[in-house]
């Protein structure tokens, strides 16, 4: 086994050779490489990904880099941006490619999304200051197919209900949100596709406590391209060979801003994938406003079935959404900040939801 590396300089080159599209599984799509490759934090030289290859030229694995700057002291720090290894012949592949990565960045690094299984062996390696925190997902109106396609086979039977089933719910939540989930009590909601002067003083103000602290240069690249993408025929012959998320029916970012009396007092940016608004940034000392303007935009747009936050602050006050609620669940997102990066990591520090390379997704 040998592991390649692939910089940054290299992104775009790689995605257009001949080895990348011999591969059974790609580690990269060309929508990432090409963001990536314009990511304000990174050099040149610096690795984006990590290829573990046997003596055929196999992928066993790969492992990749987010470069990023800790803003807090101005030196330089990595995200780990994915870790896949070949479930039959990769597993020898797995360690030596997480290795690599810590050594690169001489274990200043950041995990803003782990699966609970690289969560234990952060653990584990005991470098990190780790954080199990909860996730909101509420649930406002049904899909059929999700009703449906989760569920064994033994209820392919009573499919004829649940397509009578849920069209009645969602009438009902029609009904129950237009009554219920306008009620603005005199704030001013605006929602913009891009970041102004003013909204970017408001977050400067609100971000201290904040883990990345971004910034206006780091939000325009950001929404320069999107990661996911329609399916084409070009799109789908990628997907099947990419191991995380590509293709989607939608994908957009809005910033949500409430105001009362013309001053601004909650930002959010947030993104709408397939139904699901999953709210990535909120800044402000008012997580009520920000809350009643969730329940507008739910109300206002019936695309809308999903609604997800972590922010410790809408999570104290998520209770305003129960009244337009089908259902909820909490779940746990594992994330982590090395002891070398900081050696403190304070309770009322905050890792945003869109932080690391979640806010692509």
């Amino acid at each position: 086994m040998k592991i390649k590396r692939i910089n940054i300089s290299h992104l775009e080159e790689f995605i257009r050779s001949g080895e990348y599209r011999s591969y059974e599984t790609v580690p990269i799509t060309p929508e990432r490489a090409w963001s990536q490759a314009r990511n304000p934090h990174a050099q040149p030289d610096d690795p984006a990904l990590w290829l573990a290859l046997d003596d055929t030229g196999h992928l066993l694995g790969f492992i990749g880099s987010l470069p990023a700057k800790n803003h807090r002291t101005g030196e330089r720090m990595g995200w780990n941006s994915c870790w896949w290894v070949d479930p039959e012949r990769g597993n020898e592949a797995a360690m030596p490619l997480f290795y690599t990565f810590l050594k690169q960045w001489d274990l200043h690094v950041a995990f803003s999304d782990m699966t609970e299984n690289t969560f234990s062996i952060v653990r584990q390696m005991d470098f990190c200051h780790l954080r199990e925190e909860e996730l909101f997902i509420g649930y406002f109106r049904m899909s059929f197919k999700e009703v449906l396609l989760p569920r064994k086979k033994l209820l392919y039977p009573l499919v004829p209900l649940f397509a009578l089933m849920v069209p009645i719910i969602n009438l009902f939540q029609l009904l129950r949100i237009s009554t219920t989930g306008s009620n603005l009590k005199g704030m001013e909601l605006e929602v913009k596709e891009k970041i102004d002067s003013g909204m970017l003083g408001f977050i400067r103000q609100h971000h201290p406590m904040e883990f990345s602290q971004r910034d206006e240069v780091e939000f325009n690249w950001i929404t320069a391209q999107k990661w996911l993408v329609e399916g084409t025929e070009e799109s789908r012959e990628i997907e099947q060979k990419y191991p995380f998320s590509y293709t989607c029916m939608q994908f957009d970012w809005k910033w949500i801003v409430t105001r009362l009396k013309g001053e601004i007092n909650t930002i959010m940016l947030a993104s709408e994938r397939d139904h699901i608004l999953k709210i990535l940034y909120y800044y402000g000392e008012a997580p009520g406003f920000a809350l009643m303007a969730i329940k507008s935009l739910v109300a206002s747009n019936t695309g809308i079935r999903r609604v997800i936050f972590a922010h410790p602050a809408l999570l104290a006050n998520r209770g305003m959404l129960n009244s337009l609620l089908l259902m909820k669940r909490i779940k746990i997102r594992y994330t982590g900040v090395s002891r070398k990066l900081a050696g403190e990591y304070p309770r009322e520090m905050i890792m945003q939801l869109g932080d690391g390379d979640a806010v692509f997704t």
